[in-house]
């Protein structure tokens, strides 16, 4: 039992140190963003700096159960802020959609959560009640797969309506049903990250190519290696 309670103490040591790099850096992007953000790092810091003490509170009084629960409950609140200013990273709208509240997208990502690689969710729609999904793939092995179709390219051809396009410097796997209107683009950003749309609606591949243009991959990525 001492040797457990040992490892217990190393692991929260490490996941605290971690966390608190984590807070440092966030401070230091504090001075380089923009006024909004600033105003949520504001509103945020406090409620870190309670979970911060507690943690080490009950580590002091040898309490690991409540202190691995505050660093877990800690680690969730510093993974939604994230997805928060991912989130933030994206247009507002595009071709007369409109993307719906944070919170509401928040509430809506069911299976696609992390066990699927889903760092965040985001849904356009509008007044017709057509829509455009997102969804940013982190750490997915379904990214391996697309990377091989697009290393082999006769296997696209062999998808029906499938074909591969380019965005920028990015390949991506587009499949279009005129009739529908429906569109689904899988960008894959690198061995990591892809992008998937979902449309219903749309006009044309125009519609979504120009959308995807508005977004800042090389942001995107960043973000998630912070």
């Amino acid at each position: 039992m001492i040797i457990n309670k040992k490892i217990l103490i190393v692991i929260v040591a490490l996941i605290l140190t971690s966390i608190i790099g984590v807070e440092a850096k966030s401070k230091k992007r504090q001075r380089e963003t923009h006024s909004s953000e600033a105003a949520l790092k504001v509103e945020l810091e406090p409620l870190f700096n309670k979970r911060l003490t507690a943690i080490r509170r009950a580590l002091q009084q040898d309490k690991l159960s409540n202190a691995i629960y505050f660093t877990k409950e800690l680690e969730e609140k510093l993974m939604h802020y994230r997805t928060q200013k991912l989130d933030a990273l994206f247009p507002l709208n595009t071709a007369g959609f409109n993307a719906e509240p944070y919170r509401n997208q928040a509430r809506g990502i069911g299976l696609n959560g992390e066990s699927f690689g889903v760092v965040l969710s985001k849904r356009y729609s509008n007044d017709e009640g057509h829509y455009i999904e997102l969804l940013v793939v982190n750490d997915s092995e379904a990214i391996s797969e697309y990377q091989l179709l697009i290393k082999r390219p006769n296997l696209i051809t062999e998808l029906q309506d499938a074909k591969l396009t380019q965005l920028q410097t990015y390949s991506a796997i587009e499949k279009w049903l005129p009739e529908q209107k429906i569109i689904e683009q899988n960008v894959v950003i690198n061995t990591h990250l892809m992008i998937n749309i979902f449309a219903k609606g749309v006009e044309s591949p125009e519609v979504i190519k120009n959308f995807l243009e508005k977004i800042p991959f090389k942001e995107i990525e960043s973000h998630l290696k912070n």
